[in-house]
């Protein structure tokens, strides 16, 4: 455990290995991760557009991660107001009391991964330090490899339904299906552009333009 870095930690949160399980927060808080969020390759939170459900119903938003907690501040992100979106600060070790507070005086709660990759076998070896990738796959076997493979597709696979449920929930069907073509069109550097194009610029706009031209042509 002593060679966990921030980025090892954001493989974790973006692999779903904690997707459906009842998380714990350092403040005693329960809640379960529907979506990780979108990794962020700029300057500003690891994750976007992040999904939790709470007792008191979903949260959407950004999220941090660091080795540490005291990283925050370390960084500087409690001056800096683009984290002023944050939901959750997650972090292999809270070794600072007190929750997350952002650049607006506003409070979000630390999840400390610690207590749920112990003992993970995989952890450990992905934690271990400088080991070839070939060692680790021998280390492994091949068929813990090729588990870890499927079970990492099936979770990519689950999160993106969830999220398209979550969506579903507040949106009609054909525009989360459009939003979901042009994130998909705009492949990672533009996802998010096109996505955002798409909410501008409804289904129900390009429909309506479309049944217009149609009439003129007509007409």
């Amino acid at each position: 455990m002593d060679q966990v870095t921030e980025s090892l930690l954001v493989r974790v949160w973006h692999s779903q290995i904690l997707r459906d399980k009842e998380l714990i927060t350092a403040g005693g808080e329960s809640f379960r991760v529907i979506y990780p969020g979108r990794t962020n390759s700029e300057s500003g939170p690891d994750f976007h557009h992040a999904i939790i459900a709470t007792g008191e119903g979903e949260l959407r938003g950004d999220v941090e991660l660091h080795v540490r907690s005291s990283g925050w501040q370390a960084h500087g992100h409690h001056r800096d107001p683009r984290y002023n979106g944050l939901i959750l600060h997650v972090v292999m070790w809270h070794d600072k009391e007190g929750p997350t507070v952002l650049e607006d005086g506003k409070t979000v709660p630390v999840l400390p991964l610690y207590p749920y990759l112990e003992g993970l076998e995989w952890f450990s070896l992905l934690a271990a330090p400088d080991e070839p990738c070939h060692d680790l796959g021998a280390r492994l076997g091949d068929g813990v490899v090729g588990e870890l493979l499927d079970g990492a597709g099936e979770k990519r696979f689950r999160a993106k339904a969830g999220r398209f449920q979550a969506e579903l929930a507040i949106k009609e069907g054909e525009q989360v299906l459009y939003e979901g073509m042009m994130g998909a069109l705009g492949y990672s550097r533009n996802k998010e552009s096109f996505e955002e194009l798409a909410r501008r610029m409804p289904v129900k706009v390009l429909e309506h333009i479309a049944h217009g031209a149609s009439r003129e042509k007509r007409g």
